[in-house]
């Protein structure tokens, strides 16, 4: 399966598919078994998926041990220089602070309409 630029996002997005690439150029080719541990892959199913949506950035050498191959490499060398950005994730508090706000203001509004309608029911208020 040949890697086209255009899709390279989308195979390099995958966190196991990263990890995989990162075992290779780190330590070099590696037997399938070792590979996948080091890869924290537990599922050999999963496992060959990722290896073949790989692509032409690994390959299969003639003693059975995968490695990068000179596309591999450079896809390695650019996750290195773009480092994927850390997701920012909201604080639970601040959702909880605004869900209270929002009951709060809602209370409100049922509170004064209540003491409208009190109003309206003992002819304090006519409209």
């Amino acid at each position: 399966m040949k890697v086209e630029l255009s899709g390279l996002h989308k195979i390099l997005k995958d966190p196991t598919r990263r990890e995989i690439l990162k075992c290779l150029n780190d330590k070099g080719p590696l037997p399938y078994g070792e590979l996948m541990d080091l890869a924290k892959v537990t599922n050999t199913g999963r496992f060959n998926y990722h290896l073949k949506v790989l692509g032409d950035l690994i390959e299969k050498l003639g003693d059975g041990r995968y490695a990068l191959t000179e596309r591999g490499r450079l896809a390695v060398q650019m996750l290195d220089e773009f480092p994927e950005r850390a997701v920012q994730t909201r604080d639970p508090k601040d959702n909880s602070k605004k869900l209270l706000i929002a009951a709060a203001i809602l209370l409100a509004g049922i509170i004064a309409i209540s003491i409208l309608l009190i109003l309206m029911a003992t002819n304090v208020i006519k409209l």
